[in-house]
Formats: structure tokens, sequence, C-alpha cells
């Protein structure tokens, strides 16, 4: 088999390019919270939180049909409730490597550092789109991932990840 954009085989896995099925969901998401849920949150501080539970709602279930069901024909159940072993994330290295962030839990609180990938010898799996606030327009601008393997990070395995969205490749693992 030749290795093609849509399809590669990494050690051993066949991978499938998703990367248009989660944008795709990404935009619905943002969409649906931006369009419809925003000013309904706002204008009616009284039930905000319960419209933005029903807003998580919905987006679980975008999710489930618009990502899981189609490109795996079932649902799929997250590992440890948080990420899919299913769904990796491989950001786009250029020639200085690949900045992200990487948090850090102190005192229950995320912190945020800044990190350089300069290698693919990670392996980061999908938890689902982050946006720092759902108080204005959201724009779900980062993949949140978490490290479950690294040649590179050994010490950082088990730690979430913020990605640029839409300058990583989403891969279906077979």
């Amino acid at each position: 088999m030749s290795e093609t954009t849509a399809e590669r085989v990494s050690r051993g896995v066949q991978m499938t390019d998703i990367t248009s099925t989660l944008l795709k969901y990404r935009n619905c998401v943002r969409q649906l919270w931006n369009d419809y849920f925003l000013n309904q949150v706002n204008n009616d501080p009284e039930n905000g939180e319960v419209k933005i539970e029903y807003y998580q709602h919905i987006r679980e279930t975008l999710f489930t049909s618009l990502v899981l069901i189609h490109e795996f024909g079932e649902t799929i159940k997250p590992e440890q409730d948080v990420y899919y072993n299913e769904l990796q994330v491989q950001p786009v290295i250029g020639p200085l490597g690949y900045r992200a962030m990487v948090a850090k839990i102190e005192n229950d609180e995320y912190n945020y550092d800044y990190i350089w990938i300069k290698t693919d010898q990670n392996s980061f799996k999908f938890i689902d789109f982050f946006d720092w606030t759902d108080e204005d327009v959201m724009d779900c601008q980062f993949a949140e991932v978490v490290l479950v393997a690294s040649e590179e990070f050994p010490d950082l395995i088990g730690l979430s990840f913020l990605f640029d969205a839409a300058s990583v490749r989403y891969w279906k693992l077979a």
C-alpha cells in the first residue's frame, strides 16, 4: 500500500486523516455557541448556567454524531472519561518545531507554559476543542490533547496540551 496524505501507517497502525471531519465539528459547535447560545446566556443570567449545560449536552451529541458515528460507525467511550484513544492528533512540525502549551496543575489550578515540540515521536490523543471563555464569542481556538507516549517528553506523559486547532492533523486509528 502506498502512503498518501489521507492514509498512512505509523508504528504498524493504520491511520486515516479525518482533519476535515474534526474541523467541521469545531465550526458547528462554534457557530452554535456564537449565533444561538451566547445572547441567551448573556441576556438571561438567571438561567445562564442551565443554558450552558444544555449547550454542553448538544455539543456532546454533535461530537457523537458528526465525528464518532460518521468515522467509526459507532460511539466510542473516552479513556478514563477524558480522551479518545482512537483519535490521534499530530502537530505540523516546522523547521523550528511546533509551539504548544502544556498544562501543569498546581494547587488545583492549571498553569500553562509554552513548549517547543521538535519531533513526531509523541502520541497525543484528542480530548475536545477548547476556548478560554464561555462568556463571549468562542472560537474553539485550541485542540486540547493529552500526551500518552513520548520519547521526547517522557516526564510530561499524562499532561494536557493545547494546540492551535487549525495547525494540526487529526487521525483515526484503525
